[in-house]
């Protein structure tokens, strides 16, 4: 009874009507309940303290709900890290770190998801960009190599990270596959091109644009009228099987694009050999190496395991609920022992010191015998 005429004061539309309701209430309590009435009115001044406020704000200064919510929110958070074990962080560090002098690997896929961390003395929340790299190992095995956090508009954030996976002993690498990072294409070619490695390996290795951040930014030069016709035109490059037709349609369409659409053509003549990279691969492969879709759907499982923190504390943080994921999904890969290309496929793949080429007809029928 008590509680539901409270909560009557609460209901009233003006403050003189809740002076009144809480006036009227106080009186009816005082000859059963005195103590009653008594706090009442040594707390009207505290409790209806609201009143004093614009209306439309009354229902969030009249309780502490807000810091009650606030505080449901931190308790969360708190419980989802500390399901991580004490020594989670060695354990990430010395999987980040571990040497990859193991095996070689042909196929490297890199590419970023971004994610809200706090930076500076001021502890200001900004974008952080998290890279991550996976490879594809001689038997056809994927292996996570390894992740980073930083800046990704810097090119030496790029640069460090590839440079350390060198160091701790990626070798062999053929092709590296990833979106057109103006960034990231430079560190590229600057550590994949040419280089001398500690076991005095050439890793003349191609960069492969991803055919879909490649259709993106060329539809972006388009008008909306006529990009339909150009991603039909661009997305049947990919259908055909042989590479001398893969690159005479893809010149037919370059000069499509200069008769209805000049602007486009310079963002399609530009990265055509990035975009054709997998021709000099074992056509077995063309669909998963023309694009950085296995990575991305791991950075999608990333996304949606990191929204339950938000925003984190610093890059350590994030490195270490990314890099526990990222364990976690080697060993799953480990114990399946599913392999994501053939070994035999993964065969036909010329050495680093030896050129690439095309890969034509002869080269697809002699590796679909060797997996029969």
């Amino acid at each position: 009874m008590v509680t539901a005429a409270l909560r009557s004061v609460f209901a009233q539309e003006s403050a003189e009507e809740i002076e009144s309701r809480w006036d009227d209430l106080a009186a009816s309590l005082a000859e059963r309940f005195p103590k009653a009435t008594e706090l009442m009115m040594e707390a009207e001044e505290d409790v209806l303290a609201f009143r004093y406020f614009p209306e439309p704000h009354w229902r969030k200064v009249w309780s502490t709900n807000l810091l009650e919510r606030l505080n449901e929110e931190v308790k969360r958070r708190t419980r989802v890290v500390s399901i991580f074990p004490n020594d989670a962080d060695e354990q990430v560090k010395a999987f980040l770190g571990r040497p990859l002098e193991h095996a070689r690997f042909p196929y490297v896929y890199l590419d970023a998801t971004y994610l809200h961390g706090r930076l500076g003395r001021n502890m200001q929340v900004c974008s952080r960009a998290v890279v991550v790299a996976i490879g594809i190992n001689a038997l056809g095995y994927r292996e996570v190599l390894g992740i980073a956090v930083g800046d990704s508009e810097a090119e030496g954030f790029w640069r460090q990270f590839l440079g350390s996976l060198k160091e701790r002993g990626l070798t062999g690498t053929r092709l590296v596959i990833s979106d057109a990072h103006m960034r990231l294409t430079a560190a590229i070619k600057r550590m994949f091109q040419g280089c001398s490695w500690r076991r005095t390996e050439r890793c003349a290795a191609l960069r492969s644009l991803c055919r879909l951040h490649f259709l993106r930014n060329l539809l972006s030069h388009v008008p909306k009228a006529g990009q339909n016709m150009v991603a039909a035109a661009i997305k049947a490059v990919f259908v055909i099987q042989a590479p001398d037709q893969v690159r005479a349609h893809w010149q037919r369409v370059n000069e499509m694009l200069r008769k209805q659409f000049p602007t486009a053509v310079p963002v399609m003549e530009a990265p055509r050999d990035d975009v054709l990279a997998f021709l000099h691969f074992p056509q077995w492969h063309w669909r998963k190496i023309w694009s950085t879709n296995p990575l991305e759907r791991l950075n999608k499982e990333i996304k949606r395991r990191t929204n339950v923190v938000g925003i984190f504390l610093n890059d350590a943080a994030i490195t270490r609920l990314v890099g526990s994921q990222l364990l976690e999904q080697q060993e799953e890969w480990q114990l399946e022992r599913r392999r994501f290309f053939f070994e035999a496929t993964m065969a036909k793949i010329p050495e680093p010191e030896q050129p690439l080429e095309l890969m034509g007809g002869d080269q697809a029928e002699q590796t679909a015998a060797a997996i029969s």
